[in-house]
């Protein structure tokens, strides 16, 4: 058996209350944006998040999150499929009125390049969804658990913020990547390890969980109620 060595108080915390590193910046790119006008800058984090669609299949969108305050996180999701080449504006805070409004343009070019910040300002976040591949699968790469499932070996890395499960990468993500295959920054499976109520609280997705198949054999996450620890085993 193989184990996620992540303990369940961890992965339970709101998202608001999670270590601003592991849930919003680590595998992604950071930095403060302001405009011509603003007395302050805002500290914005860029990264790519994995969710699942109905069927489990799951895919990966952009995160844009506001980390300036670590108990105060708030942001939004974007899929990769959806190209604003002109740019689309909107507030990044939409909970209460009368926040920032900020821009954000992705167009359906080579690498597909990204643009964030305030509108009529020059100084933004520049960056593509390929960098935002890479930056993730080198954080695996240099963080990610090693762990074998069936006859092969898986990277596999937390998603906090308000997607808590876990990605599953080939272990030989770095050979991938070097010999120009990005398609293996996507991820091979994620599994998503918690819900959140209608009251607003984190609970644990009903288990066994389905991770995916793997030489012909299917493999699941179970919670070990005497570790506290998620343990691979095969279906």
């Amino acid at each position: 058996m193989s184990y996620l060595m992540l303990s369940l108080a961890l992965l339970a915390q709101t998202a608001g209350a999670q270590p601003l590193d592991e849930g919003y910046v680590e595998g992604g790119i950071r930095r403060n944006i302001a405009g011509p006008k603003d007395k302050t800058s805002r500290t914005i984090s860029l990264r790519l998040y994995c969710d699942t669609y109905p069927n489990g299949n799951f895919y990966n969108k952009l995160g844009i999150f506001d980390v300036t305050e670590p108990d105060n996180i708030y942001g939004q999701y974007f899929s990769l499929g959806e190209f604003f080449r002109d740019g689309k504006s909107f507030i990044l805070d939409d909970r209460t009125p009368g926040h920032r409004r900020y821009i954000l343009t992705i167009s359906p070019t080579a690498g597909v390049p990204i643009m964030f910040g305030r509108p009529g300002y020059d100084d933004q976040i520049k960056t593509t969804r390929d960098k935002l591949l890479r930056v993730r699968a080198r954080h695996a790469i240099d963080n990610g658990t090693a762990l074998t499932i069936g006859s092969r070996s898986f990277l596999a890395i937390t998603q906090l913020g308000s997607l808590p499960g876990f990605i599953f990468f080939r272990g030989d993500l770095e050979e991938r990547l070097a010999a120009g295959d990005l398609d293996a920054a996507y991820g091979a499976f994620f599994v998503k390890t918690m819900r959140k109520t209608e009251d607003g609280r984190w609970v644990d997705a009903a288990g066994p969980l389905l991770i995916g198949e793997v030489d012909g054999r299917t493999y699941e996450l179970a919670k070990n109620p005497q570790t506290n620890q998620w343990v691979i085993q095969q279906r």
